[in-house]
């Protein structure tokens, strides 16, 4: 919360009731969330990036004509994109199934919820066995097509059984002016047709390792 504190000065005035005023000077609009009284508070999570300038005025109850100002400057930092694979970090799959590859989720916290966060996807995918990586392969052999969206799909029967070595997908998220942020998870594709399970929240974030903090 932002605070604003008056003193009287030692001039002969006698001391008597006040009010204060906030004002926005500049920055992203927080109209909403300007009070009346010594002090406002804004909910986490809801400012914009930027630089804000506010400022309060106090003035006297009984003369309003006598009265001060003062402005107070805060920077509000962006933060990190947010890239995340749904299931986590380890995804069971089978060849009599389609399989999906959705990183959908990933986000801008900087951006309202239901806002479009104008990501870009980049997807890439390796086998690693001990010492050697390759790239992906499907069942027949052919390296594997990675598309630039959120959500990768095979159909059935284009990703082969990974048998002990699965296949390890990345997505890396990217949106000008910020760091690009990446995500894996390993894909066990089997034989048998396996239900697929997905557990998810609309609260926290979901780490790489699939918790929700």
């Amino acid at each position: 919360y932002v605070k604003a504190h008056a003193s009287f000065s030692a001039c002969s005035l006698p001391p008597a009731a006040i009010s204060f005023l906030w004002r926005q000077v500049s920055g992203p609009g927080i109209g909403t969330y300007l009070e009346e009284g010594s002090q406002f508070w804004i909910p986490g999570g809801v400012l914009q990036a930027g630089i804000y300038v506010i400022a309060a005025s106090v003035s006297m109850d009984d003369n309003p004509l006598v009265m001060s100002e003062s402005t107070y400057t805060f920077t509000v930092l962006q933060k990190e994109l947010i890239a995340q694979i749904r299931g986590g970090q380890f995804i069971l799959a089978s060849i009599a199934q389609d399989i999906k590859i959705d990183a959908s989720s990933s986000r801008d916290p900087d951006k309202p919820a239901g806002q479009e966060s104008g990501l870009a996807f980049s997807w890439s995918c390796k086998v690693v066995d001990d010492v050697f990586s390759s790239p992906c392969l499907d069942a027949e052999g052919l390296s594997i097509e990675l598309t630039n969206t959120p959500t990768l799909v095979f159909q059935i029967g284009t990703l082969g059984v990974t048998n002990d070595v699965p296949y390890t997908f990345e997505v890396t998220i990217s949106k000008y002016g910020k760091m690009p942020m990446s995500a894996r998870t390993l894909v066990h594709v089997q034989e048998d047709k396996t239900p697929t399970t997905y557990l998810w929240s609309k609260n926290g974030i979901m780490g790489e390792d699939g918790l929700i903090k």
